[in-house]
């Protein structure tokens, strides 16, 4: 799995919820994808939020904004 700016922390929990491909996160919910990793990992960072965001903005949109493959530009 190759997102550009994916910390290596995500990239794993995402392997650990089951996500091998980047096509698998389009049409997920990123707050629905980190409560699930809190479940799992309850010291889950808040920020872990923004990288999951930009992880799905990227999976879904075939050609992504530079500006948005920055996880502070999806702290809102």
């Amino acid at each position: 799995m190759h997102i550009p700016h994916l910390n290596i922390e995500t990239a794993r929990d995402l392997l650990d919820l089951g996500f091998r491909e980047i096509y698998e996160l389009s049409g997920r919910s990123p707050e629905v994808l980190f409560e699930s990793l809190k479940k799992n990992k309850t010291d889950t960072p808040k920020d872990r939020l923004y990288f999951i965001r930009m992880a799905v903005y990227y999976a879904e949109t075939d050609d992504p904004e530079p500006s948005k493959l920055s996880p502070h530009a999806w702290k809102s």
